[in-house]
């Protein structure tokens, strides 16, 4: 049984997988030093729900093969600093700002706070 990652690009109306690599490179990031840096991001800012992400799954989502899950998605925008259009997860919707902005957001939903996620970006050098 396929998990709700497990999705092909047809699946995932305008996902544009290419950009995630874009974003990493722009940033000068293996998928290895990618991976350490979101698994620090989500363990500070105490995201919930982030895998081993493994230079296997970076891969994999650079290249089409498995869409990013939400927690995912939620640590790629918070360590590019990019929203999910920017990222290309989805289109960006009519008359939507697609510029980035940490905003606070309901500590039970996703257990993060701005200031967690701050630290975090500059402890991690993403900042």
């Amino acid at each position: 049984m396929a998990t709700s990652e497990e999705s092909g690009v047809g699946k995932h109306l305008g996902w544009r997988p290419e950009r995630l690599r874009e974003q990493r490179e722009a940033h000068g990031l293996t998928l290895e030093q990618a991976g350490e840096r979101l698994r620090a991001l989500a363990e500070e800012a105490k995201l919930r729900g982030i895998p081993a992400a493994n230079p296997q799954t970076l891969w994999q989502h650079e290249q089409g093969e498995v869409y990013p899950g939400p927690h995912y998605r939620r640590a790629y925008c918070l360590l590019y600093r990019a929203t999910d259009p920017e990222l290309g997860f989805r289109n960006a919707l009519p008359g939507e700002d697609t510029q980035f902005k940490l905003t606070p957001m309901n500590d039970q939903r996703n257990g993060s706070h701005v200031l967690a996620v701050e630290r975090a970006l500059l402890q991690i050098g993403a900042g």
